[in-house]
């Protein structure tokens, strides 16, 4: 059966193509470049050290789809996952292939015209021949909410057995012809620019893991580039914090679960036209987009039938079509969740409202005269990439709440009393920090149209003016697992902090009672077996001395002693410093790993300098010291611990 057919053109391959459907000698197509001299999976090319990174990648996506709650839906079933991977260029033992030879002919389009010569190839096949070989295995899979593998047509051919690759040539029609440019009309068709809910959750994933990649290839400076998203527990007393609630949605499970939702085709007769107005100042534009918008939507509320926004702006044509695809993959990203509809109404209108301001005051944050005083806050869904927008702060701050408030120790609540945004450096998980119904209408509301905005902002400045493929952005404020102020980045003492749970942070403006709960909080995990803590003060990183040297940070350390809060600490964190010479001694046994019980002993006993740089060995009296007192406090804290009320061991 196997066969070579020579075509002067992409039109003769397909027509040919065609007659061989008709005859029924082939219903599955693949094609690709002749680049590629075999017909084989992705995660079986490369040599060894590729095929090893490509398994990890593989290996990685998997764990991750069956761990977030974005993917509930494809938990356990690898085919599927498997298949979203093959469809977002990870490696996997699948191939692609098609029920649709013109999807197969664009496949075997180039992408550039720098690459003159190339040969294209279409493999046809046929399904009962395919499916009647012992190395491999057809999979026709129906993945939900997977628009692309819609719109290819597409299945998977899983290869068992790697060594039968080239068998697949016996069962193949080899058609062949010169390859052609990809036109932009056919990237479209095969990789719709529209986005559901799945593929946004995927674009997190594919963007994170880029990032990740790209920055460990910069292994020197990656950690400071990395934000750690992780609460503080040291800000809860007994180190306590709450677990994810499901009432944080408010037990609607549509946040979770969204029903399978068909990309719109778009046609004349399925376009809602909405002309943005000019000459008009901001909150008028706003009421206007707003009262459209609500028309279009009550008129789908009543006739149910799918619909395109087009945009249209005036003296902008070339921006139009990209404003409308920025305003229908919001609409896409808006209409699976459970938003009231007047939310959905003001969501659109501003996200309509910041495409037309970026374009007609470039230089005018549309943010400000809309909303008044403003917060950026950075947000990241779980197990996905970080985005920053701006908010109103009227808002902001009206969607803290103090469920949790009787939690947090004494010097937390204290601090937050003066200002709700202290917890934002320390507290990360929204559930802890807002109010779901207030947050959610903000995050709507304001969140998702001044990201959009931003977006627009990239395109706008590009030197194609169009929108990059890389468009993430979450739209469920459900599964956020990652809120703070943009601050945090740079301000917050854990953002790049490796184990906040075994961290003890010291502010400045703690006195003798804050220590003391601070440390009696570690007491329990100690007791209970746990890794010993590290203390690191923070509000000093400006200061020129060293930490030993400062006259607050010596008065605190007494009063750890004091208290007993060496017994919870690491005896010494990386013994190692103490065989380092002292010029190579500045900050960063406190900066980088932090201080254990004897660092802190010493720097209270003005002793610290006859221990740093020191050999371990010649310091021995010294410990034996320290050593007693450090017994001494054993009893001390759990004396203090066992004398609280709520004292939970």
């Amino acid at each position: 059966m196997e066969s070579d057919h020579y075509f002067d053109s992409a039109n003769e391959a397909l027509a040919f193509c065609r007659e061989l459907t008709k005859a029924g000698t082939a219903d599955l197509f693949r094609g690709q470049t002749k680049d590629w001299p075999r017909i084989t999976p992705s995660l079986f090319r490369g040599d060894d050290l590729q095929r090893e990174k490509a398994v990890a990648i593989l290996t990685q996506f998997i764990e991750w789809a069956n761990a977030v709650p974005q993917m509930g839906r494809y938990w356990g079933d690898d085919q599927q996952i498997i298949a979203i991977a093959q469809h977002y260029g990870i490696p996997t033992p699948y191939l692609d292939l098609t029920t649709d030879p013109e999807t197969a002919a664009i496949f075997a389009a180039v992408s550039s015209e720098s690459a003159p010569n190339v040969q294209a190839v279409i493999y046809c096949f046929r399904r009962d021949d395919l499916k009647n070989l012992p190395a491999f295995a057809l999979h026709e899979l129906d993945v939900a909410n997977l628009w692309r593998l819609k719109a290819q047509k597409g299945l998977f051919l899983e290869v068992l057995t790697e060594s039968d690759v080239d068998l697949l040539r016996a069962f193949a029609i080899r058609v062949h012809f010169p390859a052609r440019l990809l036109r932009e009309d056919e990237r479209r068709t095969i990789y719709p620019p529209r986005k559901s809910a799945l593929e946004i959750v995927i674009d997190q994933w594919v963007y994170r893991h880029m990032i990740a990649d790209m920055l460990g290839g910069f292994s020197d400076s990656s950690r400071r580039f990395m934000i750690r998203r992780y609460t503080y527990p040291g800000i809860a007393r007994w180190r306590a914090m709450p677990e994810f609630a499901p009432g944080w949605m408010n037990w609607e499970v549509g946040w979770v679960f969204q029903d399978d939702n068909e990309v719109i085709s778009p046609g004349s007769d399925s376009r809602r036209q909405v002309a943005l107005p000019r000459g008009l100042s901001i909150h008028e534009t706003f009421n206007c987009l707003e009262a459209r918008i609500s028309a279009i939507l009550d008129r789908y509320r009543t006739d149910k039938q799918p619909f395109d926004f087009e945009i249209v702006i005036d003296h902008y044509p070339v921006e139009s079509p990209i404003a409308t695809e920025l305003l229908n993959r919001c609409w896409d990203g808006l209409r699976v969740h459970p938003y009231p509809e007047q939310s959905i109404v003001r969501c659109l209108a501003t996200t309509a409202v910041a495409l037309l301001w970026r374009l007609e005051h470039p230089e005018t944050d549309w943010e400000k005269l809309l909303w008044g005083e403003i917060k950026t806050i950075d947000v990241a869904p779980i197990g996905g990439h970080l985005d920053s927008a701006m908010v109103s702060r009227k808002s902001l701050m009206g969607a803290f709440h103090d469920s949790y408030h009787g939690i947090l120790t004494a010097y937390a609540r204290r601090r937050v009393a003066v200002d709700p945004l202290f917890l934002t450096n320390y507290v990360v998980d929204p559930w802890v920090l807002f109010d779901f119904g207030k947050f959610a209408r903000m995050f709507v509301e304001e969140f998702i149209p001044s990201c959009i905005g931003w977006y627009w902002k990239s395109c706008l400045e590009g030197e194609d003016r169009q929108l990059s493929d890389l468009w993430a952005i979450s739209f469920n404020p459900a599964l956020l697992g990652f809120v703070t102020l943009s601050s945090y980045r740079f301000h917050s003492p854990i953002a790049t902090e490796v184990d906040v749970d075994h961290v003890v942070l010291i502010s400045s403006d703690m006195d003798e009672d804050d220590i003391e709960e601070t440390f009696i909080s570690c007491l329990p995990a100690i007791l209970s077996g746990s890794k010993p803590f590290t203390v690191k003060f923070t509000d000093y990183s400006a200061d020129a001395r060293e930490i030993w040297e400062i006259d607050e940070v010596i008065e605190q350390c007494q009063m750890i002693v004091r208290i007993g809060g060496i017994s919870v600490l690491d005896v010494i964190p990386g013994v190692r410093d103490f065989d380092t010479p002292k010029e190579r001694h500045p900050r960063d046994i406190w900066e980088g790993q932090g201080l254990g019980a004897l660092h802190i002993w010493a720097i209270a006993n003005n002793r610290l300098t006859e221990i740093n740089g020191v050999p371990f060995a010649e310091i021995q009296d010294l410990f034996q010291v320290f050593w007693r007192e450090l017994l001494e406090s054993n009893a001390e804290i759990e004396r203090r611990g066992r004398n609280q009320p709520d004292w939970p061991g």
